[in-house]
């Protein structure tokens, strides 16, 4: 495994130091003596995987060994072990197939298991890797929810189903959001949930009990109040990013140390699809440069701003 070389000199800090877990977000602390961490990417390109990177940094006297193994329908199809000498630092990677729901990842430490966790809730109980995480439960809650979604369908702002209703298989947006008439696209496939960027933020902040009256749920709405201004000294993970009757994004922070932040948003990865064309990826993580400077502020001129949610 391929180590940021900011985390790498803090994991190595704590081995030294034998300290408390790392702050980083990027890590799930699994134990902490020794230190085994894990985080998790999506990987849409290899069909729907789940990356699970894994660590072990050794604060004890004794050799320790960390095993991750990768359970399918038909019994074990994975297995690695990282023996990790005392004062060692070590890292691994093991892909992690969520085709199958029942599809499950295990880490054990010197034979004895010390986390389980199915394909589908990846996302509710392990950090992932690009994001930072804040403490905040309502906030935290928010974020897992959206990351749950990656790669769900982009159907439009003027779809019924941009909030993340099952699709009925026949419904296109038609419409652009001043009324006028559209080609036929981004359609709500038959039982998927999709989203645009305003229905992502609105079923985000709903599923950790924020609920949006009716006039919140647009990108103009959450350019203005209640929605609350703030400055990119203030920017934190949950933060939205907005420019008014066009998009919001969520900004997630540097969860990996690189130096470049990451953003969460619905949008269409084929703004240019054909008539009629069935599915269009939609929720996804970007880098924050698209819309941010290195210090957080919005882009000279793209018409951004940075608004906080209210009641967080």
């Amino acid at each position: 495994m391929k180590f940021r070389t900011a985390l790498f000199a803090f994991l190595l800090s704590l081995v030294v130091a034998m300290s408390a877990p790392p702050a980083s977000a990027d890590w799930s602390t699994v134990t902490a003596s020794p230190m085994t961490l894990v985080c998790y990417e999506k990987v849409d390109a290899y069909g729907g995987l789940y990356l699970m990177r894994n660590a072990i940094a050794n604060n004890t006297g004794l050799t320790q060994t960390m095993r991750t193994e990768v359970y399918g329908p038909n019994g074990l199809n994975f297995a690695a072990d990282t023996v990790a000498a005392p004062g060692a630092l070590l890292g691994g990677q093991a892909p992690y197939v969520s085709i199958y729901w029942n599809d499950m990842f295990h880490m054990r430490l010197n034979g004895a298991q010390i986390l389980q966790v199915y394909a589908g809730d990846t996302p509710w109980y392990l950090n992932h890797c690009l994001v930072r995480y804040t403490g905040n439960w309502t906030i935290d809650r928010a974020l897992r929810f959206g990351l749950s979604q990656l790669d769900g369908p982009y159907v439009g702002g003027a779809s019924p189903y941009r909030f993340g209703a099952p699709g009925n298989g026949g419904t296109y947006q038609q419409l652009d959001k001043y009324g006028n008439p559209l080609q036929k696209k981004y359609l709500s496939p038959l039982g998927a949930r999709g989203y645009d960027c305003s229905g992502l933020v609105t079923a985000m902040y709903r599923n950790a009990g924020l609920y949006f009256p009716d006039a919140w749920t647009s990108s103009a709405a959450m350019y203005g109040a209640p929605f609350v201004s703030i400055t990119a000294a203030q920017l934190r993970p949950g933060d939205l990013i907005v420019k008014p009757n066009a998009h919001v994004a969520i900004y997630l922070g540097d969860g990996n140390g690189d130096g470049v932040a990451s953003v969460l948003e619905a949008t269409p990865s084929s703004p240019n699809v054909p008539e009629g064309q069935v599915f269009v990826k939609g929720v996804v993580i970007s880098p924050a440069t698209k819309y941010l400077t290195a210090s957080g502020a919005p882009i000279a001129g793209n018409g951004y701003v940075l608004r906080r949610v209210p009641g967080v």
